[in-house]
């Protein structure tokens, strides 16, 4: 899908705006999108978004999709906004930009970002072998 055809999938640019933002925060450290297929049917997709507004709520969305016709079938999401009739949700236009355009146009997070990540996994790890380095002490 282009950036047109997503566009007018979400009636509007608004949504995708924030997408490449939403898809920094969800890539693990290898740039993996975490996602799960229905064991009933093979055309759907779920996602867990972490809210930006509570780190303790987590969206599930789900997306049903087609390899023949539309390729975007339909989709829900667990937000306020996402049950529209009309237009989708960001957590639903973040997978779907991810799966649809993103990726397969070599996104890559700002890298400012991934410093940032950079240096919070090597503070974690520094800490992490000082903590042995103590259990260590103590137990001699």
């Amino acid at each position: 899908m282009g950036i047109e055809d997503l566009r007018q999938l979400f009636f509007g640019s608004y949504q995708i705006k924030q997408c490449q933002t939403y898809t920094e925060e969800h890539l693990d450290i290898n740039g993996d999108f975490s996602i799960h297929v229905s064991k009933e049917t093979n055309d759907i997709i779920r996602c867990a978004i972490q809210s930006r507004h509570s780190n303790s709520i987590r969206y599930y969305v789900w997306i049903q999709f087609s390899l023949t016709g539309d390729p975007i079938t339909s989709w829900y999401c667990q937000c306020k906004s996402g049950a529209r009739t009309v237009g989708a949700c960001t957590h639903e236009a973040t997978i779907i930009w991810y799966l649809s355009y993103a990726r397969h146009h070599d996104f890559e997070g700002s890298s400012d970002r991934r410093r940032i990540q950079r240096s919070i996994e090597k503070l974690m790890q520094s800490n992490s072998e000082e903590d042995e380095e103590e259990d260590d002490s103590i137990m001699q």
